[in-house]
């Protein structure tokens, strides 16, 4: 628990320096873009910091794509 409250303490101080800045440049969509990468980055450091299993984005790719790895292999264009 204690690393998640450091976590989110850093994250808020980094975005405590950073949005205002983009904010008053005019940046109005790099602000979305900085503040949900910040919280997916806080998200997962969290995670990472309790010990819980974290997903393999591999394996999320390799389920998206077998299907058509599959097709592919029925009409002759790759081979296994």
């Amino acid at each position: 628990m204690l690393v998640g409250v450091c976590v989110l303490l850093i994250s808020i101080v980094i975005a405590w320096v950073e949005i205002p800045r983009l904010w008053r440049a005019g940046n109005r969509k790099e602000v979305w873009v900085y503040g949900s990468l910040l919280l997916l980055g806080n998200v997962l450091a969290t995670l990472k910091g309790m010990n819980k299993p974290l997903p393999n984005p591999a394996e999320w790719i390799s389920i998206v794509l077998m299907p058509l790895s599959k097709v592919l292999a029925q009409i002759g264009l790759l081979k296994w």
